[in-house]
C-alpha cells in the first residue's frame, strides 16, 4: 500500500487520511494561513457554489485549532464529504470514484484504510489506485496539477467510499481475522477445542459421587456443596484482587500531548430548559480539552438568555 503511494510521489509523513492527529494538526498549522487568502485545500471550492464567508470561517477555525481547513469543513458538516471530494476530483482533474470498479482482493485492509490509498482490480479504464487524500496530499496533488504534471492511473474517492470498498474486497479476511486471531495468539484462551478428556472424566466422577452421596447422606451433600460454592466465590474474589494488583505493576504510559489527543464533538440539545442554559454553558466552558470548532462562551450565553422563558416551542 505504501508502494502505491510512493508511486504517486506524494509526501509520506502526512499525506494520508490515516495520519496521526498530531501530524494532521501540524499540517493544518502550515495549511491554513490567517487572513483573506484561502488555503489551497479549500480555495477551489469557491468555484463550486460554496460561499466565501463559510470558507473564511472554516479557515479561521482551522488556524485556531491547528488543523487543516478541509477538516473543519468536513468535521463541522459545512460541506458534505462526497461533494467535497467530487469537487476536488473535478479540480485536479481526475475521475471521481463511486465504486464502479472493485478494489483488488489482494488489498491489505488495515493499511489501505489507514493510508487512504487502495489498489483497484484490473479494469479497462486504466485506473490503478483510488485515493482519499487529506491535508498535505491534497495540496501536493493540486501543486502537481498546477505544474501540468500528469496523474495517470489515479481516481479520487471519499474516505467513506474507500473504506466501504476495501471492506467489501477484504470482508472474508477481516471476518477470519476477527474469529481466529485469539486462537492463533494464545490457544489456551480459546474455548473452541472444548473440554479435555481429563476434564470430562473429572466431571463424570463428580456426578457419580454426588448421586451416591445424595442417596446415602443428602444433608451432608448439601453442606459440602454449600462449602464448595463458598470456596469458589472466595477464590474468584482473590483472583480478581490479584489481577488488579498485577495491573498496577505496569508502568504508566507517558501522558499524550494536547496535539495528539483525538477530536470530539459535544452536542448538547436544549428544549424547554432555558433555566439550565447558564449552568450548562459554564460546565462546557470549564472543559479543559482541545476542541475542534467554536466553543460555547459567555457571548453565546448572553444570546441564549435573551430569549424569553415563556416562548412557545414549535
Amino acid at each position: 500500500m505504501q508502494a502505491a503511494a510512493r508511486g504517486l510521489g506524494w509526501p509520506q509523513s502526512e499525506a494520508f487520511s490515516g495520519q496521526s492527529t498530531s501530524a494532521r494538526r501540524e499540517s493544518g498549522r502550515r495549511a491554513a494561513p490567517v487572513g483573506g487568502e484561502l488555503a489551497p485545500e479549500i480555495a477551489f471550492l469557491s468555484a463550486h457554489e460554496c460561499t466565501p464567508g463559510a470558507l473564511l470561517r472554516a479557515q479561521a477555525a482551522a488556524s485556531r485549532n491547528r488543523v487543516s481547513a478541509e477538516q473543519v469543513l468536513l468535521g463541522e458538516g459545512l460541506v458534505d464529504e462526497e461533494d467535497y471530494y467530487r469537487a476536488l476530483a473535478r479540480r485536479l482533474p481526475l475521475p471521481f470514484y463511486r465504486g464502479e470498479i472493485p478494489v483488488s482482493h489482494a488489498v491489505d485492509a488495515d493499511a489501505a484504510i489507514a493510508c487512504g490509498v487502495a489498489p483497484l482490480a484490473a479494469n479497462r479504464a486504466g485506473l490503478c489506485v483510488i485515493a482519499a487524500p487529506r491535508a498535505a496530499a491534497i495540496r501536493y496533488l493540486l501543486d502537481r496539477t498546477e505544474a501540468g504534471e500528469p496523474l495517470s492511473g489515479l481516481a479520487i474517492a471519499s474516505p467513506r467510499m474507500l473504506s466501504k470498498m476495501v471492506r467489501a474486497a477484504a470482508g472474508a479476511r477481516i471476518a477470519e481475522a476477527a474469529a481466529e486471531a485469539l486462537a492463533r495468539r494464545d490457544p489456551a484462551l480459546c474455548a473452541r477445542s472444548g473440554l479435555s478428556s481429563r476434564q470430562c472424566v473429572a466431571i463424570a466422577a463428580f456426578g457419580v459421587v454426588a448421586a451416591s452421596a445424595a442417596t446415602v447422606a443428602p444433608d451432608s451433600l448439601a453442606l459440602f456443596l454449600s462449602a464448595a460454592l463458598w470456596m469458589l466465590f472466595a477464590t474468584a474474589i482473590v483472583l480478581r484482587n490479584l489481577a488488579v494488583a498485577a495491573a498496577n505493576v505496569v508502568s504508566p504510559s507517558a501522558p499524550l500531548d494536547d496535539s495528539a489527543l483525538p477530536i470530539y464533538t459535544i452536542i448538547a440539545p436544549l428544549r424547554g430548559e432555558e433555566r439550565m442554559a447558564a449552568t450548562l454553558v459554564r460546565k462546557l466552558d470549564a472543559l479543559d480539552y482541545p476542541v475542534l470548532g467554536s466553543k460555547l462562551t459567555s457571548a453565546n450565553l448572553a444570546v441564549l438568555q435573551s430569549f424569553p422563558h415563556n416562548r412557545p416551542h414549535g
